[in-house]
Formats: structure tokens, sequence, C-alpha cells
């Protein structure tokens, strides 16, 4: 199987050099030194370079991926003397994380982060990069497109456009794509591709990738499309999917061989024992809807809301955009201003409040640190307020947070001895760019559309680092619009499962491999797709056995809840004495 997986990698790469250590250059050998993986990743984009072909660094979130593109720079400028200059695209919350890894990783390297106003941006390029004062740009995406930076920009002859977070460019009608690419977009020699998400949605995405790396290959979507979108078309009809099977099969390994030249990416799963990084583990919490709840989700369902005016009278709202009010309900019932009991009620009128405040207290005695992510910055707020009730010391990040406030936060998370219990995120703003690897545990409060925004949140805590077990807990409401959201994202993560991770893109396993994978894949995808139960809420019991990470801690929490039961036991007797 190798000696076959290397003679597919040699016809793909017909210039094949080996590297067989990093470059001098990269910091203190002892103390920052490679892990195999990393140099396996490097030595393939240096023969990406060699080839002159662009491609696609696809690990999984949390493998190192930033400084895997050190290895390359800091390889090309001492081994081929090829001092760039090379810039880096990045979303502006990675810009401070790259700018200190250059530092710890490669200090002799000249980097320069383009940043400030207008005019100090102007003297910036005046100064400095018109005369190619420099090895390294960082730069925001925003600023790539703005008119006047990217007109100074383009005049530069880069060596290597690096796109961090490149699944932004899946959208070939977006300013980015279109400011980047085509006659009048940014020249550069080599381009290369970093995301660790980078099927999010639909296929066409993949070609968008692809088009922005080789537009000479991949010039036009529709072939592509209409050959690889069918395999990826979901339906429960038995009959339909047999017949499919076969040609589904072929187009899909016709798609790994494809992006096979141009995409490696490697998984957690697989190199676990490379990195000594600990298992994680997902459940699904199941969270009944309090009385209040239920009422405003029928309500909803009607496209109503009952409200009171100023005079008590009861009127009715009509509702816009019924899905993402019914995932409102299922949030927390504050969400509507009109139904904001206060703050005796903050935790018994939701749900998931209310199952929090059963878990939240076990995890903080076992040890445990909390990151709790959802979509609503409203609902951010609302968690504020619990933790503040409880006592939990805590952080908050969202969209609203300002660049430098948010490297002062996942400072004051991760110092050694850090009071905080629970840091809680917005989804997309906390979801990429910051590592949180102190935390051990996730609680995703809402799952977003896109399957791909939960996974890099997950991947804060479960990357290199990393020295605990991990436990992702995603709160669910059943028989609610909470699950379709839930099984549109499984589908999603399918569709990427079948096109991207039974590829097996990394550099070591043989074609054959990958065919049996595919086949064993599709077959337990069928089987799940003809399971769909509904689903009750979870007892003390259950959700113990999911929240704990030894036997141990299930006998702590349960002693837990018996202690809690007897002081509302005794709470409830002392409140009927003291009526009667």
């Amino acid at each position: 199987a190798a000696a076959a997986a290397a003679a597919d990698y040699a016809f793909q790469m017909p210039i094949c050099e080996r590297v067989p250590s990093q470059a001098s250059i990269m910091g203190d050998a002892t103390a920052y030194r490679l892990k195999p993986y990393q140099l396996e990743g490097v030595e393939w984009m240096v023969n990406l370079y060699n080839n002159r072909l662009s491609g696609i660094l696809a690990d999984e979130m949390g493998l190192g991926k930033t400084i895997q593109v050190i290895g390359l720079i800091t390889y090309l400028i001492e081994g081929k003397g090829n001092n760039g200059p090379y810039m880096v695209i990045a979303p502006l919350s990675t810009i401070s994380n790259w700018q200190n890894e250059f530092e710890r990783w490669a200090p002799t390297v000249a980097v320069v982060v383009y940043k400030g106003n207008p005019q100090e941006r102007k003297e910036l390029f005046n100064s400095c990069l018109r005369d190619g004062n420099f090895n390294v740009l960082l730069v925001q995406f925003e600023l790539v497109m703005d008119k006047g930076d990217s007109k100074r920009l383009k005049t530069l002859n880069w060596s290597y456009i690096i796109v961090d977070e490149g699944h932004r460019l899946k959208n070939r009608e977006s300013k980015l794509f279109t400011c980047l690419t085509g006659r009048t977009g940014y020249k550069a020699a080599n381009r290369l591709i970093l995301s660790g998400t980078p099927l999010q949605n639909e296929i066409h995405e993949l070609w968008s990738l692809l088009n922005f790396l080789l537009p000479e290959v991949f010039e036009t979507n529709d072939d592509f499309e209409e050959w690889f979108s069918k395999p990826f078309k979901t339906t429960t009809d038995e009959a339909e999917i047999g017949v499919e099977d076969e040609e589904k099969e072929f187009l899909i390994k016709c798609l790994h061989a494809v992006l096979r030249p141009f995409m490696t990416r490697r998984l957690k799963a697989d190199l676990s024992d490379l990195m000594q990084l600990p298992d994680a583990r997902e459940n699904i919490l199941k969270c009944e809807l309090s009385a209040l709840q239920r009422v405003l989700y029928l309500q909803t369902e009607q496209h109503l809301l009952l409200s009171q005016d100023a005079d008590g009278n009861t009127r009715q709202k009509k509702m816009s955009n019924r899905v993402a009010q019914l995932r409102k309900v299922c949030n927390h019932p504050y969400l509507f201003p009109e139904y904001d009991l206060g703050p005796d009620l903050l935790i018994r009128s939701c749900g998931k409040f209310a199952l929090l405040d059963r878990i939240l207290p076990k995890l903080q005695v076992a040890g445990h640190r909390v990151l709790i992510y959802s979509q609503m910055v409203r609902l951010l707020h609302l968690l504020k307020r619990f933790c503040e009730d409880r006592g939990f010391h805590h952080l908050l990040l969202s969209g609203e947070t300002a660049s430098e406030d948010r490297v002062e936060l996942m400072r004051a998370w991760n110092a050694p001895e850090s009071p905080y219990f629970v840091f809680m995120l917005s989804t997309r703003a906390g979801g990429q760019g910051i590592n949180l690897q102190t935390a051990d545990t996730v609680i995703i409060y809402d799952s977003d559309w896109n399957p791909m925004m939960d996974e890099q949140a997950k991947a804060r805590v479960h990357r290199i680092g990393q020295t605990k077990q991990c436990l992702v807990l995603r709160l669910v409401t059943p028989n609610t619009v909470e699950e379709k959201v839930t099984r549109r994202a499984e589908a999603r993560l399918r569709n990427e499962d079948l096109a991207i991770e039974t590829g097996r893109f990394n550099l070591r396993t043989d074609v054959s491999e990958t065919h049996e994978l595919l086949r064993q894949k599709m077959e337990r995808d069928f089987e799940d797709r003809m399971k769909q139960a509904k689903e009750q809420a979870h007892t003390d019991e259950q959700i113990n056995e999911l929240i704990a990470r030894t036997d141990e801690e299930i006998e702590l929490f349960n002693r837990i809840d018996e202690d809690r039961a007897r002081a509302a036991a005794a709470a409830a007797a002392r409140a009927l004495s003291a009526r009667t």
C-alpha cells in the first residue's frame, strides 16, 4: 500500500524533493520543532512549489496549519533563495496570532502587518513595501478589497498569496474572489489556500477554490457541478438509492482523483498517536421547553405572538421569518422583550437555562472549564446574567469585541491559575483565530445551519497543546425546529465526508484503500438515513453519564443531584410550613 501511494504521489509530482528537516532559521530547533506530520505537510507544499502548482492545505482544525506555512516560507527563503514577497491574507481576528507565531518560530523573517488608518497604510507602503524591504505581509481581508490599498498592493509581484480561512473564496461572485482574481486581480507565482473546512455547503464551492488556484484548468463550473453534485443529493427512497449507488461511487472516486494533486488533509483521529492528543467526545443533550416556551412556540408556529399593550389589552403581533423566531423561542423567551419576566424567572422560564443550571455546577466541582457558543449576541448577554446570578467567573466575546480586547480576553482565559470558569462566545466571532485549549468542555447552545461553524468552535479546544480529554455538549430541543437544523447539519457533514474525508488526502493512504473506505462509508450513510426516531429530554442520570469523563465523576454528579433534591424538598417543606 505504501509503495502504491508513493507511486501515485510521484505521478502527480514529477519533481519530488525530500524535506528531511525544518529550516535552520526556524527558531530554536529544540524548543520549536515541527512534528513529523507537519514536516510532511511542508514537504508537500515545497513540491507544489517545485512543480509550479497551487494547492489547498486542508488539515483538520487544530493541527497547526499556520506553523506549517511558516515552515514552508522559511524553507523557501533558506533553501531556494526565495525571499518573497509573501502575502498572507487572513481574518482580522487571526492577524495577531500569525504575527505572534512568526515572532516565535521565525524571528529573523521580516514580517510587516498592514494596518492603521488610510494615511498610515499609504506611508507604510511607500516607506517599506514598495522597495521590497520585507519578506511577509500580513493583511486582513477587508484591506485587500479596499480600493486604495488594493491599487497599491497589486503593483507588487507576489511570490505567494496565502489565504487563511480560504473557504471565504467559496463564492466566485463575491467581492473577495473577484478582487483577487482575473486580469485586474493580484498577480502571484503561487497560491495556497488554508482551510479546515474546504466544503461547507455545496459541491460548487470546491470548484470555486480550484478555480482560484488554477483558473486555466478549472475554467467553467457547469461540467464540474453537473458531474459531481449528483452523489450528494439526499433521498430516503430505498429503491432509488440502490439504483444510484454504483454511479455515485464512481463519481465520488472521480472527484477524489480531481482533488488529489491539489489537496492534502490530515485528521486528528489519524494522527492522535503522533500528536499525543487526548480524545474528544460529543454528546447531544436534549432539553425540554418550559411551559412559557411551549405557549410561545405554538403561537409562533401560527405566525402570531400575543402581547399586552400599555393599557393591559391583549393584542396579536404578526411574525416575520418564522424559523428564526422559533429558534429564538427554543433559546430563551426573554429574547422577545415583551416576555422578559425579570431575574427571578430567568432560569425557570427556559429549558436550556434550567439544564445549564443542572450541569455547570457539576462541571465546576469536577475541575472542568467551559466554553459556551451561541449564534445570538443577545442570548450571550442573558447567559452573562445567568453566570452573575450563580457566581460563575466568566468572560464574553462577540463580534462587537474589538480586536485588541480579543487578545486580552484570550490572555486572561489562558493565564496560569485563571479564575474564569465560563467563556461565552458568539459562534462566528469566537470560532476562528483564537486558542482556548485551557478549556476542556464546549457547549454548543444552538447549532449553526452551517455545521462547519460549529466544527471551528470545537477546534478552539481540541487542538495541539490540549492535555485533557475534551467533551462537546450540543443542546437540542426535541420535536422542534432545532431537530431540523441538526438533521440539515448532519446531511452537510455527510456530504463533506463523502467528498473530502473518504478521499484520504493524507499523503499516506493507497487509492485502493480509499475506495474501500468510500464503499463502507456509503453503506453506513444509507443505514443512518433510514433511522429517524423522535427523542425525549434526558433524565438526570442520563445527563450525568453524558457529561462525565470517569466513573468517579458519575458518582460525584449523582451525589450532587441527591443533595440538590434534599435541599429542594427541605425548601418546599419550609415554604409550606410558613403558609400554614
